[in-house]
């Protein structure tokens, strides 16, 4: 997976960008499972995507990334994907 950023950006999801590289493998999935649900366009293979599905979270994700879309335009009141969200662990947030 290749993931970029601005380089005018000093942070990403309030992290700085700085301090990304010394984050546990742990922060850096769930980083990237919130930055994942708010981008416009990724893939993935089928492989995880059917994965994902058995375990849940293609449906978790989707929930997520349409409250979000919902609230984050023109919303004082913004949804925001959770901080542990990870795609890529075992369990599924409640």
């Amino acid at each position: 997976m290749i993931l970029g950023h601005i380089i005018a950006l000093d942070s990403i999801e309030s992290i700085p960008v700085s301090r990304i590289p010394t984050l546990h493998q742990t922060e850096v999935l769930e980083l990237l499972s919130r930055i994942l649900t708010k981008i416009e366009t990724w893939g993935m293979s089928k492989a995880l995507h059917d994965k994902w599905n058995l375990e849940g979270k293609m449906n978790q994700f989707f929930t997520f990334r349409h409250k979000w879309l919902s609230t984050s335009f023109n919303n004082p009141n913004t949804f925001d994907i959770p901080n542990n969200f990870n795609l890529f662990e075992d369990t599924i947030l409640e």
